[in-house]
């Protein structure tokens, strides 16, 4: 039986910390920008706050301004981010995974795991709301919540 602990909950913190920054390293690990990639994942999705503001900036940068190399996209980021990209460019990333279509297949299935873990975050908030609703007899809340969260639960049921 597994009892979530402070101790459980800050390790599955730091791993998904950990996935997140891997999946920025990777993404800038190719010069060539995949805009489909940037559209998988959106700042909410990532739970380190620095993460998110960088995937923010970044996503921000490519939907207006269309850079097609990472060099360019990160001339356009505010020099506050320097040591974090520094930071990114030290993670220790495959040398398989320079090669497109292998960095292609590790960066969608780090994509996915990303996803799924946000989606999870959700429902969790969603369920407790929707206990709250509950103690209070709210109906029409209920109702709302547990369609959001059917969805959600649909959604995730359906990332590989």
């Amino acid at each position: 039986v597994f009892v979530a602990t402070e101790s459980n909950l800050q390790d599955d913190k730091k791993k998904i910390s950990a996935i997140e920054v891997y999946f920025l390293a990777l993404f800038l690990a190719q010069e060539q920008i995949f805009e489909s990639i940037s559209e998988q994942l959106e700042p909410v999705d990532f739970e380190n706050e620095e993460a998110r503001r960088f995937w923010r900036i970044v996503r921000d940068i490519i939907i207006h301004s269309k850079p097609k190399q990472i060099g360019k996209l990160l001339e356009k980021v505010p020099k506050e981010f320097g040591n974090f990209i520094d930071h990114l460019y030290l993670v220790n990333i495959n040398p398989e995974f320079m090669e497109r279509e292998a960095w292609a297949g590790e960066i969608t299935k780090v994509v996915s795991r990303i996803k799924k873990a946000s989606l999870g975050r959700m429902l969790f908030r969603l369920s407790a709301l929707l206990k709250e609703a509950q103690k209070e007899h709210n109906e029409r809340r209920i109702k709302q919540l547990s369609e959001k969260s059917d969805k959600l639960s649909q959604i995730l049921k359906e990332i590989k």
